[in-house]
């Protein structure tokens, strides 16, 4: 999500070093083995400038709950909502002195919500008298809640913006 985010803005060249074991430098070996064609079997890789670091520092999923529940004659009524945040925190840090030259923090909320009526039937039947024998049964429920991992990438999304903004003012 964070290299994404980075190549994204357009205000980085990005270049690979988590992965590069998998693909670049194997490929590099068939090229050099003569087993593929192209030429960075000679080539050496592009240095960076800037090393970004990302930490999520926070993570609670329910600061804050509210339950609410009516009953009236067998029915019931019930309505949630919790409440969540995520943060995130980035650190710029310039290559060649180790220096760093940025940090953001981000957070973001994680809702969630629900809601459900039950005992129609029964409330009905406690009104009209109808169906005390047989007592029909309606019972509805809903739920929202936002994920995770959306969360994140709406914070990650954030603070690369942030960075490159402040970036690109220096």
């Amino acid at each position: 999500m964070f290299t994404t985010a980075l190549v994204k803005t357009g205000a980085f060249a990005v270049v690979e070093r988590q992965q590069i074991n998998e693909g670049f430098e194997r490929e590099k070996r068939l090229k050099a083995d003569k087993k593929a064609t192209g030429k960075s079997k000679g080539s050496i890789l592009s240095g960076a400038d800037f090393i970004f670091e990302g930490t999520v520092s926070e993570v609670s999923a329910k600061e804050s709950e509210d339950e609410t529940s009516l009953s009236l004659k067998g029915m019931t009524v019930d309505r949630s909502e919790s409440m969540g945040s995520i943060g995130l925190d980035v650190r710029v840090i310039e290559a060649n002195t180790g220096k760093v030259v940025e940090a953001v923090n981000v957070r973001k909320q994680i809702a969630s919500s629900g809601s459900g009526i039950s005992g129609v039937g029964s409330m009905l039947s406690s009104l009209t008298g109808i169906g005390s024998k047989v007592e029909p049964a309606v019972n509805i429920k809903r739920a929202r809640k936002d994920g995770v991992d959306k969360a994140l990438r709406e914070c990650i999304e954030e603070a690369v913006c942030k960075v490159a903004e402040r970036l690109s003012e220096d």
